[in-house]
């Protein structure tokens, strides 16, 4: 899929996400599971606050610092970056792309796991959490800029903080309010906030 255009490894991948959904239920039904931590809140400015929320915090800081890291300053990390640029160039090095875009592939699915675990214990795990995160993944991406790790950070937390407050303004259209914000980003700047202009 690697050769295919990004639409049809989109709708692979969307395909991918139907057919285990339905696999979950046939499996391990349709309730939500969830991980209860004994964790007592604290007081913060006459509001209770859950403590592990710093861990999560702590731990999405660590893992965009260490994917910084990982890509300016290891020799594979600089190899992706070129690929993303141009495969041809780094083909014509000697250098398997299939391979780069396997490790890379095996690394956000390991990142993916670690946020679900961290993420388990204040989040019920059910069916439609998937799609939930996804847009609000996509929309992030899009937003900061592809291929833009400080983009990406500084716009989860742009959608982070609109999508909790449109939460408690109008809980039905959080997350059109967030396509609202997406949709007024490409047309400012196609190539999202923190992104380059590519030019052909």
């Amino acid at each position: 899929m690697y050769q295919r255009e990004v639409p049809e490894q989109l709708l692979l991948t969307f395909a991918l996400i139907l057919i285990f959904g339905d696999l979950i239920k046939l499996i391990w039904g349709v309730q939500n599971r969830r991980i209860f931590l004994p964790i007592e809140p604290v007081e913060v400015f006459d509001s209770y606050i859950n403590p592990y929320f710093f861990v999560i915090i702590a731990a999405g800081c660590g893992v965009a610092a260490g994917l910084w890291w990982f890509l300016h300053r290891t020799r594979y990390g600089k190899i992706v970056r070129a690929a993303v640029y141009s495969r041809e160039m780094v083909s014509a090095l000697g250098i398997r792309i299939p391979t780069i875009y396997a490790g890379v592939f095996g690394l956000g699915v390991g990142i993916a796991a670690f946020s679900a675990g961290v993420f388990l214990p204040i989040v019920p795990i059910g069916l439609g959490l998937d799609m939930d995160l996804i847009v609000q993944c996509f929309a992030v991406v899009v937003i900061g800029g592809f291929g833009s790790i400080l983009g990406t950070f500084v716009a989860s937390i742009i959608v982070g903080i609109v999508y909790s407050f449109s939460i408690f303004i109008w809980p039905g259209g959080a997350l059109a309010v967030i396509f609202l914000i997406l949709v007024a980003v490409l047309i400012w700047r196609p190539w999202g906030l923190f992104g380059t202009e590519m030019r052909y």
